[in-house]
């Protein structure tokens, strides 16, 4: 079953589920006889557990997805470090290359 479907699915359940809390269902179900009645409250409850249970795979479905995303979030960061680190490294070459032309440029005024 795909994210699409377990979604549209949820909406049907819940949308159901709507109609049994109102005003309309509750008129036509005291209009029942008990046979019918019992009959609904057991599909009432079985939509209920099945939504409970749809539910349950779509939160066990987010939940895989941020771990993937919390590892992919984890080795960025990692990348990230490591590029920070190269530019401080980079960075303090170019300060010492600075200063060894520096000092080059003085050493040259002072022979010529």
């Amino acid at each position: 079953m795909t994210e699409s479907e377990l979604s549209e699915l949820l909406g049907r359940l819940r949308e159901i589920e709507r109609y049994f809390d109102s005003g309309d269902f509750d008129k036509w179900f005291e209009e029942q006889n008990d046979e019918d009645k019992e009959t609904c409250l057991a599909l009432i409850s079985k939509i209920g557990i099945r939504k409970g249970e749809l539910e349950n795979y779509e939160l066990q479905i987010l939940a895989d997805r941020l771990d993937q995303l919390a590892s992919s979030l984890d080795e960025g960061i990692t990348e990230l470090e490591r590029e920070i680190e190269e530019m401080r490294h980079f960075t303090r070459m170019m300060e010492t290359l600075g200063r060894v032309i520096e000092l080059l440029s003085r050493a040259v005024t002072l022979v010529v």
